[in-house]
């Protein structure tokens, strides 16, 4: 597979709305900082660390390394590698999980877009719910059985307000996403997956889009 650049999806962005991409790549950067500050507030440190010392630490810090040559503020180890999604007891010790090197490079194209989202004004924040899941942690999380996060394309995602919160209108957020959807989407092979209560699932492994159930019938996107 190619070789994922950001600053190609900044460009073709930048072409579809009208945005100067000089300014995009600047303000990319003040956008994963602002992630990367978020993810270390949540709420599984403790778990995070005793799986860091199951690991082997070269390869954490090559997954490290392989992001900041892409970001001039790369996500964190934390939110690359955790899923947030509510787990029974016995699925804990799925909770986070380190893709296979060759699958390194797919996420790159779905979380470029989640920023370029941000950067766009339709959230002010957003705190990543999970990117890649092992086998274990995709039925623990009931995803879908040939989930992209299988293979490390997807990013889920909460969007949030100026103070961290969420917004006080789910409607009007799935609103907005199914706009880009609808204007962008086919050029950009967009997915999205709208699963309630402001959560959000992108990739960019085809242009569709689905609801609650994995099924297009659900999609707010596709509702008159």
């Amino acid at each position: 597979m190619k070789k994922f650049t950001p600053v190609l999806a900044i460009g073709l962005i930048s072409a579809l709305t009208g945005c100067d991409s000089k300014q995009s790549i600047s303000e990319s950067a003040a956008v994963s900082e602002t992630t990367q500050t978020q993810s270390e507030t949540l709420e599984y440190r403790d778990a995070f660390d005793a799986w860091k010392q199951s690991q082997n630490p070269q390869t954490l810090l090559a997954y490290e390394d392989y992001f900041k040559a892409h970001f001039k503020q790369p996500p964190s180890l934390y939110v690359l590698t955790v899923n947030t999604h509510p787990f029974e007891q016995d699925c804990e010790q799925y909770r986070f999980a380190l893709p296979p090197k060759q699958m390194w490079h797919n996420l790159l194209p779905a979380l470029q877009l989640v920023e370029q989202l941000q950067q766009q004004g339709i959230f002010a924040e957003y705190k990543i719910v999970s990117v890649y899941r092992s086998p274990e942690a995709n039925h623990c999380a009931r995803g879908a059985k040939a989930s992209k996060h299988l293979n490390n394309y997807a990013v889920d995602f909460k969007p949030l307000d100026e103070s961290l919160q969420p917004y006080a209108d789910d409607a009007a957020m799935d609103q907005k996403l199914c706009a880009f959807l609808h204007k962008h989407g086919q050029k950009l092979h967009l997915g999205l997956g709208l699963y309630g209560k402001q959560r959000y699932h992108i990739d960019r492994q085809g242009y569709r889009t689905w609801g609650v159930g994995y099924g297009s019938a659900t999609s707010p996107c596709l509702k008159k």
